[in-house]
């Protein structure tokens, strides 16, 4: 997400866990308050770094996040929507992904 922030891309994320291992390190991300530490554990997530298993809280954060991607098609994710609400229908390395969203 780094390289995408440096084009000058704002990345917005929902945590919306797809697949079935996922959930759980989703819940871990998303558990703490702290954006700056959320981005970061995001980033290794995606990076493949293991999430740390230190959430003791018993809140869902996830649900609401559940709700508001209901109206969404998400097969799958990363699901990648430009502003105009356009889907990326392909991995994000994908060679057409910079062009998808009007960068080089």
């Amino acid at each position: 997400m780094a390289k995408l922030n440096a084009k000058g891309v704002t990345v917005k994320v929902i945590a919306y866990p797809y697949y079935e291992q996922s959930p759980e390190q989703m819940r871990q991300i998303w558990c703490t308050t702290d954006k700056a530490a959320r981005k970061q554990a995001l980033d290794e997530a995606m990076s493949g770094k293991p999430v740390s298993n230190t959430c003791r809280s018993g809140i869902d954060h996830l649900k609401a996040n559940q709700v508001k991607v209901a109206g969404l098609a998400v097969f799958a994710t990363p699901a990648i929507y430009r502003e105009d609400g356009a889907a990326f229908n392909a991995p994000y390395k994908d060679p057409s992904f910079l062009p998808f969203l009007g960068l080089n």
